[in-house]
């Protein structure tokens, strides 16, 4: 029979068990180090539809180990905006990305983490999870397989991943990118310099002028 959870994390994890729920609690009741939550699961007497799915997931792990999904790591990221904050040019640098119309922002924290968000406020954004002081990535709630695209990307070749997932705006400091050389790169001629002597001048042949904005007049 198929049993399914799904954590808080929103992870699902699914099992096929020919286990009785009185041969997965005996599993559960012999296993080694058991959890506390796995002990308590062995001896209920009553279980509910959760606790069942729970029960012979873990009872199926416990019979055969399963194999841990090898997670990303991306030390680069981390190490380009440390750099960029040990220069001095930013306390707390960011680079803000969009990948199939969702903004994407890295950002180093004061823990020395780099959060993966929207890019909006605290407690209303989207968290896609955090790299680690370590490089490691700890995936969020909100994680997605293009966030896992775009961060790969970065890793492998920063320069030419902001070029494609350019925002309009410049990706570290968000100002509108207004000559061809800025829109070609992703970012501004400033902080191409600010940001380690970043490549800047090249112009995109397929790139055109932008349309020059109207003279605003003084509000009085």
């Amino acid at each position: 029979m198929l049993y399914q959870v799904t954590t808080k994390a929103r992870k699902t994890f699914a099992v096929d068990s020919a286990l009785t729920d009185a041969e997965a609690q005996a599993v559960l009741a012999d296993k080694e180090n058991a959890s506390p939550f796995e002990k308590s699961l062995a001896g209920k007497s009553r279980l509910t539809t959760k606790m069942r799915a729970w029960l012979h997931v873990l009872a199926s792990w416990a019979v055969e180990p399963r194999k841990e999904p090898v997670n990303d790591s991306f030390p680069l990221i981390l190490a380009m905006l440390q750099k960029t904050r040990d220069d001095g040019n930013k306390k707390f640098p960011k680079v803000r990305l969009q990948i199939e119309g969702q903004i994407v922002q890295l950002g180093l924290s004061q823990k020395g983490t780099v959060n993966v968000t929207d890019g909006r406020g605290y407690n209303v954004n989207k968290y896609f999870g955090a790299i680690q002081p370590n490089g490691s990535f700890r995936e969020g709630k909100s994680w997605t397989a293009d966030v896992s695209k775009l961060l790969r990307e970065v890793e492998a070749d920063a320069v030419s991943a902001v070029k494609r997932y350019s925002t309009g705006q410049c990706c570290f400091c968000r100002l509108e990118l207004t000559t061809l050389e800025s829109r070609t790169a992703g970012y501004g001629k400033t902080c191409a310099k600010n940001h380690g002597g970043l490549p800047w001048g090249h112009i995109d042949p397929e790139l055109r002028e932008l349309p020059k904005r109207p003279l605003q007049m003084p509000y009085y």
